[in-house]
Parts: C-alpha cells; sequence; structure tokens
C-alpha cells in the first residue's frame, strides 16, 4: 500500500484520460475525458458482509489490474477511524492496510496482491457514506473503468468501451447482481439504459 500525492495522481490519471470533472464546483468527480456515456450502478446490500461480497465481486469482474488507485472525492482523507486501543490497530491494518494519516492528500494505492485489504478500505465507504465527501473512486492501473461509491447507497461503473460495460454487467449477473429496475429515491434521475430495461420486459 502506498500513499500518492495529488500532483503525481492526477497527472497519473490525466495520461490514461482521466480528469477532475470540469462542469461542477469543489469537491469534484473524477470523470472519463471525453466524459462517458457508458454508466450502470448497482444497490448497496445493508449489511457489511453483503458489501464486501458485492465489492470482492466487482473488483474480481473487472477483470486483471496490477494496481488499484482510491481517490476519496475532493482528495483529502479525514482519519475517521482511530483506533481505540493496540488490538483494534491491528485488526485495522489486517483489514485495510496502514492507517491514512487525517488529512493526508492524494490517492491510496493498492497491488493486487493486497486485494483483500483494498476490499476491506472500500467496504465502509460503500457501506456508510452520507455525503459527497464520501464518495470514493476506484481506479485500476489500466484506466479503462471509474469505480465509485455513492452516498446515495449505489456503486457506479463508468466506461469509454461499451463492451467492456456489457462484460461487467454479464460477469456481476452471473454472481447473482443484476442491474436494478427501480430507482432508490426521488434523487436519481432515471437512467436510460433502465427506461429501455423495463420497455422490453412490458413487450414481452
Amino acid at each position: 500500500m502506498e500513499f500518492i500525492p495529488t500532483d503525481q495522481f492526477l497527472a497519473w490519471a490525466e495520461n490514461l484520460g482521466i480528469v477532475l470533472d470540469p462542469r461542477y464546483s469543489s469537491p469534484k468527480c473524477l470523470v472519463h475525458t471525453p466524459p462517458s456515456t457508458e454508466r450502470r450502478f448497482w444497490n448497496v446490500p445493508k449489511s457489511k458482509n453483503e458489501v464486501k461480497h458485492l465489492v470482492s465481486h466487482l473488483m474480481t469482474s473487472i477483470g486483471s489490474w496490477r494496481c488499484c488507485y482510491l481517490w476519496l472525492r475532493g482528495g483529502c482523507w479525514p482519519n475517521l477511524n482511530t483506533p481505540h486501543d493496540r488490538l483494534e490497530a491491528i485488526r485495522s491494518i489486517v483489514e485495510m492496510g496502514t492507517a491514512i494519516p487525517d488529512g493526508f492528500e492524494g490517492a491510496v494505492k493498492y497491488a493486487a496482491d493486497e486485494f483483500n485489504q483494498l476490499v476491506g478500505r472500500i467496504t465502509p465507504y460503500a457501506l456508510c457514506g452520507v455525503s459527497v465527501r464520501d464518495d470514493l473512486f476506484i481506479l485500476p492501473d489500466d484506466g479503462r473503468c471509474i469505480l465509485q461509491t455513492d452516498h446515495h447507497d449505489v456503486i457506479h461503473a463508468s466506461y469509454l468501451d461499451g463492451a467492456d460495460l456489457n462484460r461487467l454487467i454479464e460477469q456481476m449477473a452471473g454472481g447473482g447482481y443484476s442491474l436494478p429496475t427501480e430507482l432508490l429515491d426521488w434523487t436519481f434521475k432515471r437512467p436510460n439504459w433502465m427506461t429501455v430495461s423495463e420497455e422490453i420486459s412490458d413487450v414481452e
């Protein structure tokens, strides 16, 4: 596990066609440039174990990668999980890797052989996010996809290549994670893919 300063991380991302979204004010999202229209999302379960299983299956389904970067929206990491004792500190390191220093600005890089710790780090953000600053971006080293945990209890996947996205959808469905057919709440704008899916279902 490595800590990557903001300027170094953003330079790496830009080289792969990933930039801070110029359409919105801070804290900004990471997006492909030109912006991708190939997006889907999956609902997040309610229990920690179920969320961990979903995240694990998602990280496997996106294909092979050598390392993966985590970037908290806005780039600054508050330390909200200070261990209460030594045992809790050790358990946290086993589950997520080294503690992120309070106020660290940048990305956290995990190697492929740190898969379990990567999943452990992502899970709390997918399960407990309450605002935009809790949204976590997950970037495999090839830059083909951008994953994002959302404080509205979903995980987004964005691709430039529609064929890559379709493969992910198939892999997720094979693991029991079909795309949702209904919106979780009124804050979501109904995406075209959900409308089309329901129209096809009605015809059948």
